[in-house]
């Protein structure tokens, strides 16, 4: 029998004649990343865990060394979203159904205007975030390349993880849960699009979200994923988690692609809790999945932090 299918089955010594053969390759594109040796190593054994636990979920028909690779990606993979038959999905059903409308007549005027706030750019609003802090505190060329790399290396990852769980799990947006004749082909189900089956959930015609919802699956939210990452980086690189920040973001009253508006934010944590009902009052994601992409973005960067940006001292 072949040793990825010998790996498969738990074979100990399949899985260490495949870490002979694919360590260097694994090690090859980790130490591109990290640039340090000394880490590359570290996170290849580290990889290779990761690897042997997920073996019930390899597919022996695949590159062992293509599936390896994405390993990386898989580590944050947050818990399932609830099932369609439980309290959790009706209530979170419910909810954006009532708050998430476009014509919602439960969401207040200052709710819409901070669900079209974080319609903005979300990269140019975390890099504006940068140039405010480096201009504010007069910082020098290191620590300032040293924040930039951090928002932009971080947030990448932060987004990598999520888009990887939103196309691992394909959960429906609310649009086409409350309403299934909004679906046209995207080759992923019929049309129009399903039903939940659960008689407490109450499908509307018609019904559409504040904001165009965007063309990737629901779950976890992305938004959210960023946002705590971006969170845990700037009250790391400020040592506190009173960080006191302005954030840029859309103003409705303006033009289109605008930053003009303001918002301040004290506490990391008001942060991620603003940008959870954001996306739940846009009609963009239920509340379960903002939460879920919050705890993913923070713990994706917390691990970008201690392993890629080690103190300079």
């Amino acid at each position: 029998m072949e040793l990825p299918k010998r790996f498969k089955q738990g074979d100990v010594d399949a899985f260490e004649a495949l870490f002979r053969q694919f360590q260097a390759e694994v090690y090859g594109w980790i130490v591109q990343i990290v640039r340090d040796p000394g880490i590359a190593e570290g996170l290849t054994i580290e990889t290779f865990w990761r690897i042997h636990k997920a073996r019930a979920r390899f597919d022996t028909e695949a590159s062992f060394g293509a599936w390896a690779r994405r390993q990386n990606a898989d580590q944050f993979l947050p818990d399932p979203p609830p099932s369609l038959q439980s309290s959790d999905w009706v209530e979170a059903f419910n909810q954006i159904k009532t708050y998430g409308e476009v014509t919602s007549s439960m969401r207040t005027s200052e709710q819409t205007a901070i669900a079209k706030f974080w319609s903005a750019n979300v990269v140019r609003q975390y890099n504006l975030v940068v140039r405010d802090i480096v201009d504010q505190r007069t910082l020098g060329l290191l620590q300032t390349a040293r924040l930039t790399a951090m928002v932009n290396t971080v947030g990448a990852d932060a987004l990598i993880s999520c888009l990887f769980a939103k196309y691992h799990y394909l959960f429906w947006r609310p649009v086409t849960a409350i309403d299934p004749t909004a679906v046209t082909f995207d080759g992923f189900g019929p049309i129009p699009g399903y039903d939940d089956g659960n008689l407490a959930t109450v499908e509307q015609l018609g019904w559409r979200p504040l904001l165009v919802t965007p063309n990737h699956p629901e779950y976890p939210a992305a938004h959210g994923s960023i946002t705590s990452a971006m969170a845990e980086v700037f009250s790391s690189f400020l040592g506190a988690q009173r960080f006191n920040l302005d954030i840029h973001g859309f103003d409705a009253a303006g033009a289109a692609g605008n930053l003009n508006a303001v918002r301040h934010f004290e506490m990391a944590n008001d942060l991620r809790n603003e940008i959870i009902y954001a996306r739940l009052w846009a009609g963009l994601h239920y509340h379960f999945s903002s939460v879920a992409g919050v705890v993913l973005g923070r713990n994706v960067a917390k691990y970008d932090l201690r392993h890629a940006f080690r103190p300079l001292n």
